[in-house]
């Protein structure tokens, strides 16, 4: 199905809304002109196509969702149900995420690859902890992006999954351009998630070099910008990552521990993050059998 044409969803919008093209287009420009743009002949600035949308409470990510006729875009899917799949972590999952990414047809789309390249990394090494090879086999995408002075929103995402490729020295500034990249994006499609993903995998390189302090030094960093953000789901993160080093620092307060991961898996069961809270379980059971084998 071919996508509609911005006049056509202009049209459909003034239609739907029950108004005439004067008042519809009133203020910004004439009804001549109105009309004009609605038949498809004449084209309208990036300013004033933003004050009709502005005038009528329409987002731009709306107004492409229309224009979409009311489906998301193929990339917005792929990008997604990429962004799920890392969340989850899970073996099975990821395979048959980039088995199905690689029947796709689209050359042109440099990203199908890199995320067909990180999710089968992910899936080889993530549970065996082998960071370097997970460093080698995904150095090649970063060179691709290294020279860039600012990614889109899709790089970013391929970036928050690289983490790892980066040496020691480098790796906090890349995380904070990161996250300050992220910012620019905060109400975008599914970027709160991106932001849990590069926060998790920023943890779980500090954890593999044992830098400690680091982690808990930043994860109470991000864990004040969610709560001013009113991010729950990142709160929890943060608040997960503290729990796991507690429960690797701490002899005492075992209990109290097991008490808050059971409080922030009750809060993501009750915001409908099934996934996460699946995840989060699975990683907790086996952070606490890890450190009962090294006592």
């Amino acid at each position: 199905m071919e996508n509609k044409r911005t006049g056509e969803v202009l049209r459909e919008l003034r239609e739907n809304s029950n108004q005439s093209v004067k008042d519809f287009y009133g203020g910004i420009i004439s009804e001549h002109y109105g009309y004009r743009v609605e038949t498809c002949r004449q084209q309208l600035s990036q300013v004033i196509f933003q004050q009709i949308l502005d005038k009528h409470s329409v987002t731009l990510s709306e107004f492409e969702f229309i224009k979409n006729s009311y489906q998301l875009k193929e990339s917005d899917y792929v990008v997604r149900d990429f962004v799920s799949v890392m969340l989850t972590s899970n073996v099975k999952e990821l395979r048959l995420f980039a088995k199905n990414l690689a029947k796709e047809s689209h050359p042109e789309q440099s990203y199908y690859k890199y995320f067909i390249e990180i999710a089968l990394t992910r899936s080889r090494y993530l549970h065996q902890n082998q960071l370097e090879k997970m460093r080698k086999s995904m150095e090649t995408i970063w060179n691709d992006l290294l020279k860039k002075e600012q990614w889109t929103y899709i790089e970013l995402v391929v970036v928050s999954n690289l983490i790892c490729v980066f040496d020691s020295d480098y790796r906090d500034s890349i995380v904070n351009r990161i996250f300050k990249s992220l910012n620019k994006y905060a109400s975008y499609q599914e970027s709160a998630k991106v932001r849990i993903l590069a926060f998790r995998n920023y943890c779980e390189v500090l954890f593999l070099d044992h830098s400690y302090q680091k982690v808990r030094n930043f994860s109470k960093k991000i864990l004040c910008e969610a709560l001013k953000r009113q991010d729950g789901l990142l709160k929890c993160e943060c608040e997960f990552q503290l729990c796991k080093l507690e429960w690797m620092q701490t002899w005492g307060q075992k209990k109290q521990i097991s008490e808050k991961v059971s409080e922030i898996l009750w809060v993501l069961k009750f915001m409908q993050q099934s996934s996460l809270e699946r995840w989060m379980r699975n990683e907790w059971m086996q952070w606490v059998e890890q450190e009962i084998q090294h006592c």
